[in-house]
Parts: C-alpha cells; structure tokens; sequence
C-alpha cells in the first residue's frame, strides 16, 4: 500500500535538508508523508538496486499516455500533486 510505514522519517529528513517553508514554496503541496517525494526517497534508501535499473518513473496518467502514444510525457496538474515540482519554474524541481 502506498499509505504503510516505509516512508516514517523521511518527511523530517526532508525538512532538515532544506526547510519546511522552502519545500512548501517550491511546490506548494502539503505536507503528508504518502506524498510521491516520500515513496521515491524510501524506495532509493530502501531499494537502490530496483531504482537503479529504472530508466523512467512514471504516474499513471504518464503511463497510459506512454503506453498508447510511446511518448513519455508528463501531465503538469497531475505532475503537481507528487511535491516535485517546482510551481515557481513549472518544472521538475532536480533539489
């Protein structure tokens, strides 16, 4: 389940690294630890040799597009929900 326990002290981690007001203004979305920042940092502590043979994440939206069109593209609204992007630059936020 995308809600269990394996993201448990990632959302602080986060917050020491580089603030809780920074992150909320670069991509202003709550703070919830099931939040897709979380999941993709557990997964590259907790299993960093499935993320790297990994060439793409995707979300779903992502993925159906994928899969019907062969383009990898990503939704933006969608996009926005995962605390990723930057809403300052409307892009992928690479911190």
């Amino acid at each position: 389940s995308y809600r269990d326990d394996r993201t448990q002290g990632l959302l602080r981690h986060a917050e020491a690294q580089l603030g809780r007001a920074e992150i909320y203004r670069r991509s202003g979305i709550q703070f919830l630890p099931f939040n897709t920042l979380y999941q993709l940092r557990a997964l590259v502590e907790q299993q960093p040799e499935l993320v790297s043979q990994a060439a793409h994440a995707l979300l779903i939206p992502d993925y159906f597009s994928f899969r019907l069109t062969g383009n990898l593209n990503w939704e933006y609204t969608n996009a926005t929900t995962t605390q990723l992007v930057n809403i300052n630059s409307d892009s992928w936020d690479e911190t």
